[in-house]
């Protein structure tokens, strides 16, 4: 070619041939960082002995796959689809149309599953073998690769929570071939010490590739045979790696590491929390109590209680003086008082009991004068229909002649017709 290509021509002659030329093939190999996204895609690696190739599974084509969720970290499987290139990071990937599981472990996870049986048998991952963590830890030993993001979160979260434990980060791989001697050496210059009270192996999650040192059977007999109790924190929540079933306790990250160490840190800290709450409401209840008792021992308060006893005694003496009992015993006066309000009495019931008689006489008088059979005795009457009085002359032209009519006089009475 006579002509230079840019970067994107070229990526993109490469990206035609790979994808002409692998648009339908399957590949066998060994599952690896199985993952499956929010959205309900699945991302994931192919790997042999030498190899690893990426690869996507989406959500419309995993919909055709219902053994899909069986798979998992480990297992041998084919994948059926085509290869293209990734222009953005210079990836090779497959995207897949559909996966199968080819019912065999993959080589990591046969190795891994052959050694945890051969320890196992050795009683390395007893119960009854792990050692307790010391209730009162003053300093902790961390290996952990000083640029892993999982021992800064381990860190911060101690910092938040804790404020009298002493950490000593002894920094070493922890992914890789060497990593495992290196570790085993860390924890020898940590044995060394006599001031450790507990050490926490830590790292940050991955695949089973990136993981595999702490599946090295020097390091976990190393971690098992320890004379310091070993807390493992490597990987994620679903992450196993052999240390982690040999320490004396395992917790999920390097996070929940550090919120279970410092969790009796915080219910302590809660504690003087609400003791010194509660300090302070005894302290303002206490001067309160004696601020009363001062006010009432206070001079000035005495003498006023010691004045109104006085005066109440005082009192009480004038009360019982002869003679305020001589002037009590006058008792003709009484009886002059008490004669003159019974004349009294007895001339106004005289005078109450004659008015009354003569309003009464006055009314019947009235009563009389107005009586009906006193106004007929002076030549009155009245006409009765059927027992009803005839009152005006309108009544009496209504009346029909058939009717029986009476006439009343003061002395009896009579029918008309």
């Amino acid at each position: 070619m006579n002509e230079s290509l840019s970067v994107s021509q070229l990526y993109q002659e490469l990206k035609f041939h790979i994808e002409t030329s692998f648009s339908n093939i399957r590949i066998n190999g060994e599952l690896s960082s199985f993952i499956r996204s929010q959205a309900g895609h699945y991302y994931f690696s192919l790997k042999d002995d030498d190899s690893i190739l990426n690869g996507a599974f989406f959500k419309f084509d995993a919909l055709n796959s219902p053994d899909i969720a069986k798979l998992k970290d480990g297992d041998l499987v084919e994948v059926r689809g085509k290869v293209t290139l990734y222009n953005k990071r210079s990836n090779v990937q497959i995207i897949a149309k559909s996966i199968k599981a080819l019912n065999k472990k993959g080589h990591l996870q046969e190795k891994f599953e052959k050694l945890k049986l051969k320890l196992s048998k050795e009683g390395l991952f007893d119960v009854s073998s792990k050692k307790t963590l010391p209730k009162s830890i003053k300093k902790i030993a961390v290996i952990s690769s000083p640029s892993a993001a999982g021992l800064q979160d381990f860190i911060k979260i101690m910092k938040r929570n804790c404020f009298f434990y002493d950490i000593l980060i002894v920094p070493s791989l922890v992914q890789g071939e060497k990593a495992a001697p290196l570790i085993i050496k860390a924890m020898e210059k940590i044995e060394a010490r006599k001031d450790i009270d507990l050490l926490v192996l830590t790292r940050g999650g991955g695949s089973i590739e990136d993981l595999w040192c702490f599946n090295d059977e020097s390091l976990v007999r190393k971690v098992s045979n320890f004379p310091i109790p070993v807390l493992s924190a490597i990987g994620h929540e679903r992450d196993n790696t052999l240390t982690d079933f040999s320490a004396d306790l395992r917790v999920e990250t390097p996070s929940a590491a550090a919120e279970y160490l410092s969790n009796s840190q915080s219910k302590l800290i809660e504690r003087y929390l609400n003791s010194k709450k509660g300090l302070i409401v005894y302290k303002e209840r206490f001067l309160f109590e004696k601020k009363i008792q001062l006010e009432k021992y206070r001079p000035s308060n005495l003498y006023n209680k010691i004045f109104e006893s006085f005066n109440s005694l005082k009192k009480r003496v004038e009360a019982c003086s002869p003679r305020r009992s001589i002037e009590r015993i006058d008792i003709y006066s009484y009886i002059m008082r008490l004669e003159d309000t019974r004349n009294s009495l007895k001339m106004f019931s005289s005078l109450y009991v004659e008015r009354f008689n003569a309003q009464i006489s006055k009314l019947e008088s009235l009563l009389m004068a107005i009586s009906p059979q006193n106004v007929m005795k002076r030549g009155y009457s009245y006409i009765k229909n059927k027992k009803k009085v005839v009152g005006s002359l309108k009544e009496f032209d209504k009346i029909n002649k058939k009717d029986s009519l009476e006439i009343h006089f003061h002395d009896g009475s009579k029918g008309l017709y």
